[in-house]
Parts: C-alpha cells; structure tokens; sequence
C-alpha cells in the first residue's frame, strides 16, 4: 500500500510540475530513479542520455524512452570535458565547489529546441537508496546495528519527502 501511496504522488507532483506548457525534458540514465520520473510523467517527455559513448545505461534509457512515446537523444560526452569549464561552473552555481551532475553543461544548444524545464531523477535516487526514508536505526542486545526500520510515513508523504530532501530534482535552463 505504501508503493502505490508513493507512486500516486509522484504522478500528482510530476502533474503539478508540468501544468505551466513548458517544454518538457529528463535526464534519463535509465535508473530506477529517472525511470520513475519518466513513468509518473503526465506526457511525454524529450529524453538526454549522456555517456562516453553508448553502452548499457543508453541503451536501457532508449528502450524505457520508447516505451512511454518519448524521443532519445543519445549526447556522446567528451572526456575530460567538464575540467576546462571548471571555474564557469563553480560561477554558475553561486560558488558552490561541489559540482554533482555536470554532465549535461554546455550542450543547451542540443537540448534547448525540445525541452527547456528538465527533470533529473536524483532526488529520488537518494530516496529509493532509503536515505531520506523516515526510519530508526534497530538494536539488538543494548547496541546499535547496522539495520533499519522503516518509520511511519506522514500522511502527505510527497510533502514529507520535500520537507527533508537537500535538493531540488527540478532544473530550469
């Protein structure tokens, strides 16, 4: 009951997110975490895959973006690329020195004809790997293990879940 409390509201907030008649894209790896984006989106979507060159993660990205009607665009990425743009991107993120996710930096001239609001599943990925999942750490004989019980979920568990996620999953370009 938990995972369909979950899924439906994960439809609602992609719904929400999507209201405005924006050009829609994702970020898809082809994860757990951008597939679910991808699944809970309320129309199709552009879909970026990224990678030194083609391999398993583009070729499941493909596969999922098809599946839901969405077009591909495989972006070869350079290696080393994201090293001479250093400086610019530690500008662009107001000073911020850690620089998760760059990948994508420097090809809007690809990406901005079909899409100019891009999701990005991160988020979730923390989520799903249970790090922002209320839980309590269990004990066994007076001393702390290393296992987990999951906690109650709020009512409204999407705004429990905003409430303590550290970032947004939403990227305006």
């Amino acid at each position: 009951q938990q995972s369909q409390q979950q899924a439906a509201a994960l439809r609602r907030t992609m719904t929400t997110h999507m209201s405005d008649g924006h050009k829609y894209g994702i970020f898809l790896s082809g994860g757990l975490d951008s597939r679910a984006l991808l699944a809970a989106a309320p129309k199709v979507m552009e879909c970026f895959t990224t990678c030194l060159e083609q391999n398993n993660e583009s070729e499941v990205a493909e596969i999922c973006a098809g599946m839901v009607g969405s077009s591909h665009v495989f972006i070869p990425h350079a290696a080393g690329r994201i090293g001479g743009a250093l400086d610019a991107l530690i500008q662009l993120t107001s000073g911020e020195h850690s620089v998760c996710n760059t990948q994508f930096y420097g090809y809007g001239e690809i990406i901005s004809p079909t899409a100019d609001v891009l999701f990005l599943g991160l988020g979730l990925d923390v989520f799903f790997s249970g790090l922002y999942q209320p839980k309590q750490i269990q004990t066994l004989f007076g001393k702390r293990s290393h296992r987990f019980r999951l906690g109650r979920l709020n009512s409204n568990i999407r705004d429990q879940f905003i409430e303590s996620v550290k970032y947004l999953s939403l990227i305006h370009i």
